[in-house]
């Protein structure tokens, strides 16, 4: 029984094995359904920035979140407040990676995903990173009147 299904897994793996993220789908096999089917060609365009995308935004979310725990178990204060800045621009990238690569499909989706992840860090997070540092330090010194 195991048998008969053993030579289709092992293609299935050295297909999904072949896929790589700077080049293209290497896929040879026969699709089910005919080259005609308007679902077929709407579904297949993007596909490989779909798969690149992903597969950054997942290394980009972990290397985040692994950022995030060690800097809140091995450091303090400054320090720790730096990493987990690091880290919310890493979340920005995989958040970028995706919205870019799957949503849009986009060809270019690497380098609409840095550029995103700028806008976005220089626009929102700066700002209010550099809000918290005047009050953080309006605390620590109060002016006496």
């Amino acid at each position: 029984m195991i048998g008969r299904f053993w030579p289709s897994a092992k293609k299935l793996y050295v297909r999904v094995r072949d896929i790589r993220l700077n080049k293209g789908n290497s896929d040879t096999s026969k699709s089910q359904v005919p080259h005609e089917a308007v679902g077929q060609i709407d579904t297949t365009v993007g596909l490989d920035a779909v798969v690149a995308s992903s597969r950054f935004a997942t290394i980009a979310f972990s290397a985040a979140l692994l950022l995030t725990l060690a800097a809140a178990i091995i450091t303090d204060g400054t320090a720790q407040a730096t990493a987990q800045w690091i880290s919310t621009l890493g979340f920005i990238c995989a958040w970028a990676a995706l919205r870019t690569g799957v949503y849009s499909r986009d060809e270019e989706w690497l380098s609409s995903a840095v550029y995103k992840s700028l806008k976005w860090w220089l626009f929102t997070f700066a700002p209010v990173g550099f809000i918290n540092l005047i009050f953080a330090i309006a605390n620590k010194n109060p002016l006496t009147l």
